[in-house]
C-alpha cells in the first residue's frame, strides 16, 4: 500500500465507518472527535489503534494540517501479525505508538482528576476513588445511558 495524502480540513473518518485500515502519521496532525472531547494526534502516531477491537470506528477523525499518512489494512487482531511479518520495522513503530497513547491517556486523566479535586475542595466535597461497580453506582446515582433507556422503554 502506499501513502496517503490527506489535506488540512478533510473528514477523513467518520463515526461507525468500518475499520479497514489503520494510519501510521506520517506527517502533519490529525484530530480525533470523541463525543465532546477532542484530541490531536500527531506524527509517528496511529489512527484507529485504541479502536481496533471495536470492528467501526467510534470516533471522528479529521487532519488538522495537510498529512501524510500511511495506512496498514487491518479488520481484525490477528492481521497485526501479518503486518509485522511482512514489515519487521512496523512493530516497534506500533509499539512505540501505542505506548506513546497509553502515556497520554493518563497524562489526560491525571489532567481531569486534578481538575475534580481542585473544583470538590472549593466546594467543600471529599474526593473518594476506588474499584468502578456498575451495581454499586447504580444503587446510589440511578441508571444512565443506554441501561436507563432501555428501562424505560420496558
Amino acid at each position: 500500500m502506499g501513502i496517503m495524502k490527506v489535506p488540512k480540513g478533510q473528514h477523513f473518518i467518520k463515526q461507525n465507518d468500518k475499520i479497514t485500515q489503520l494510519y501510521l502519521i506520517i506527517q502533519g496532525k490529525v484530530r480525533q472527535l470523541q463525543g465532546k472531547d477532542s484530541y490531536l494526534i500527531e506524527n509517528n502516531n496511529l489512527v484507529g489503534l485504541s479502536e481496533c477491537l471495536e470492528g467501526n470506528y467510534q470516533d471522528e477523525y479529521i487532519a488538522e494540517e495537510d498529512c501524510i499518512l500511511y495506512p496498514f489494512a487491518y479488520e481484525k487482531p490477528q492481521d497485526f501479525l501479518k503486518i509485522f511479518e511482512e514489515q519487521p520495522k512496523y512493530a516497534v513503530a506500533f509499539l512505540q505508538a501505542a505506548l506513546r497513547q497509553a502515556r497520554e491517556i493518563l497524562e489526560e486523566y491525571e489532567h481531569r482528576l486534578a481538575t475534580l479535586r481542585a473544583w470538590a475542595a472549593d466546594a467543600g466535597f471529599e474526593v473518594l476513588e476506588g474499584p468502578y461497580d456498575p451495581a454499586t453506582w447504580e444503587a446510589c446515582a440511578g441508571r444512565i445511558g443506554d441501561a436507563a433507556i432501555a428501562e424505560i422503554e420496558q
